[in-house]
């Protein structure tokens, strides 16, 4: 039984050979979350059957009741992002990031915002680091793990910037040192991880690592394939 067919907005985020003749995507979709299709005939370049590329906004179709439905249709929606370099490996990063901490049918609007939000600053040539920690701190939100970045977690008292705090996953910022796994930081660098200050080099320093801690612990402590095929984009330049 083919299933009725379920059409979306979204992008290609990873694509493999399934067989002789077939691609294995995974697709990023604005209401359905991420979702692996196949591409029947794609691997062999049939006319009319070629997936698009990466970072190129599609209006997407597919249909089947089984774990890997069938695409159907994938038609760009819009021109291809322009992204080389840093920004096409940061691009690549969060591409990751997606694969490694959402399940096939997890997702929501949040994400998809964060994700086409930050792939259009990366084109538009915006500063790499702003952009990578935003997206960071949203895709957490949206995954169940979102940072309390205003308030101490375990009092609800407002964050200082001037203040040095612990920062324990599943906690928050807390003012004494825990005896647990925690970050140092200052107040500042959280507000501005939550959009209430500006960045500096200190700032974008620490929040950095913040987020390079976070994500360990969530990814299972399993390093990233991006941090070491491009190391320009993911290392410390300090």
């Amino acid at each position: 039984m083919a299933g009725a067919e379920i059409t979306d907005t979204g992008y290609v985020l990873h694509r493999r050979r399934l067989r002789e003749t077939s691609l294995l995507l995974e697709l990023f979709t604005r209401q359905h979350g991420r979702v692996g299709v196949v591409a029947r005939g794609a691997a062999q370049g049939r006319k009319g059957t070629q997936p698009p590329l990466e970072f190129v906004p599609c209006h997407l179709a597919w249909s089947g009741t089984g774990e890997l439905p069938r695409l159907l249709r994938a038609e760009p929606s819009d021109r291809p992002l322009v992204l080389v370099g840093e920004r096409l490996f940061s691009a690549l990063y969060m591409n990751e990031l997606l694969m490694r901490l959402l399940h096939r049918g997890e997702g929501d609007a949040l994400a998809f915002a964060a994700y086409e939000e930050s792939l259009s600053h990366l084109a538009d040539g915006r500063a790499l680091e702003p952009v990578l920690r935003h997206f960071e701190a949203l895709l957490l939100e949206a995954c169940g793990y979102g940072m309390q970045l205003e308030a101490e977690g375990d009092t609800g008292v407002a964050i200082e910037i001037q203040n040095v705090y612990c920062y324990v996953p599943e906690r928050g910022a807390v003012r004494e040192t825990p005896n647990a796994p925690h970050r140092v930081i200052h107040g500042g660098t959280l507000l501005a991880l939550a959009g209430q200050l500006p960045w500096d080099d200190e700032r974008l320093r620490e929040a950095k690592g913040l987020m390079r801690f976070l994500l360990q612990g969530y990814l299972g402590g399993r390093p990233l394939a991006a941090r070491a095929l491009f190391g320009l984009v993911v290392e410390d330049r300090s």
